[in-house]
C-alpha cells in the first residue's frame, strides 16, 4: 500500500509539474508530451501557423492587457483560417467572451517573417468590426509580436505556442 501510495503521489507531482511548464511555456509542454528532446529545435510542424496561440493585446493607454486565444486548424489548400476567444472587455456585457474570425496572410513561417492576421469579430456581444494585427515571427517560429490596428486605435500584441 505504501509503494501504491508514493506511486500515485509522483505521478500527481509529475502532472502538477507539466500543468506548471503548460502555463509557462506551451512549446515545452508539447515537446514533453510528444517525447521530444527540446534541443532538436523545431519540427516541420512549427513552420506553419498551425496549432494554438496564447496571447495578449495592449491598449496605448492605460488599459489593461487583454488575454486572448488563437486557433488555426492545419490548412487546407494553402488557406489561412482560423478562430480566436477572448474575455468581453468592450461588447455587450450579456456575453461573457466574444469570438472572432481569423485570416491571415501565409500559413507557413519562417524567421524574422512578418506575418499579417486580420481578426473580425464574429457579432458576439454586438462586436463585428475588423482588427488587423501585423507581426514579427522569432527566430524559434514559436512567438509573434507586433501591432494591432483598428482605424485610430493602435497597441501592441504578442502572442506563443
Amino acid at each position: 500500500m505504501g509503494r501504491a501510495r508514493l506511486g500515485l503521489q509522483t505521478f500527481f507531482a509529475a502532472i502538477i509539474a507539466l500543468c506548471v511548464v503548460a502555463v509557462e511555456s506551451p512549446a515545452l509542454a508539447r515537446m514533453l508530451l510528444e517525447n521530444r528532446d527540446p534541443a532538436q529545435g523545431n519540427t516541420e510542424a512549427d513552420a506553419t501557423i498551425a496549432g494554438v496561440w496564447i496571447g495578449t493585446y495592449s491598449y496605448r493607454n492605460d488599459r489593461a492587457s487583454v488575454g486572448f486565444t488563437f486557433f488555426f486548424p492545419p490548412a487546407k489548400d494553402n488557406s489561412c483560417i482560423g478562430r480566436s476567444e477572448e474575455q468581453n472587455t468592450f461588447g455587450n456585457r450579456s456575453a461573457p467572451k466574444l469570438y472572432a474570425i481569423l485570416s491571415c496572410s501565409e500559413t507557413a513561417l519562417y524567421p524574422g517573417q512578418t506575418l499579417t492576421i486580420r481578426k473580425t469579430y464574429d457579432g458576439t456581444g454586438g462586436v463585428s468590426h475588423t482588427v488587423m494585427y501585423t507581426g514579427k515571427v522569432s527566430a524559434d517560429l514559436r512567438t509573434i509580436s507586433g501591432e494591432w490596428v483598428l482605424n485610430d486605435l493602435r497597441g501592441t500584441f504578442t502572442m506563443s505556442r
